[in-house]
């Protein structure tokens, strides 16, 4: 969190951002790729990437790349969450030190089982996303977005 000392003073917010963006990683991207490729057999890879970027840019997500993380401290955070979580996927324990490499404070998922343990114990806020319920009145009201995007289109602050 030291970087971001100076942006975000003494008071940080749950969710570690900068100029108001979420982040994603990049073993999760990887994630998000392989199911749209089976789910979308007549799209190439190329088309499904590029629609994933151009969602992440609309809704101000950046992708957190593999490149700029230190391996040796991801090994060794990876390490210590193997030795004391068995029982819970190495790919989630890898999403989470991922995270925790690049200090963000705050992890949302609906996977409870596999991440609120291992995130109280490195100290990482975990949180539950928010989940509409199918046919609510948040579920319309994002239907008719989908339907008509034009008419509610975001405004710009």
């Amino acid at each position: 969190m030291e970087q971001n000392e100076s942006y975000l003073g003494k008071d940080k917010p749950n969710f570690c951002n900068q100029e108001d963006k979420l982040f994603i990683n990049y073993k999760i991207f990887g994630e998000l790729m392989g199911l749209l490729l089976e789910e979308d057999k007549n799209k190439s890879p190329e088309e499904i990437r590029k629609s994933i970027f151009e969602f992440l840019r609309g809704n101000k997500i950046a992708l957190l790349k593999k490149k700029t993380i230190n391996q040796d401290r991801l090994k060794e955070i990876l390490n210590r969450l193997k030795n004391k979580f068995k029982e819970i996927k190495e790919s989630d324990l890898l999403i989470i030190s991922i995270f925790y490499c690049f200090d963000i404070d705050c992890i949302f998922s609906s996977d409870e089982k596999h991440f609120e343990e291992p995130c109280r114990f490195l100290g990482i806020n975990y949180e539950r996303h928010f989940e509409i319920e199918i046919g609510s009145e948040q579920d319309v009201r994002r239907m008719l977005k989908n339907l008509y995007p034009k008419r509610y289109k975001r405004k710009k602050r």
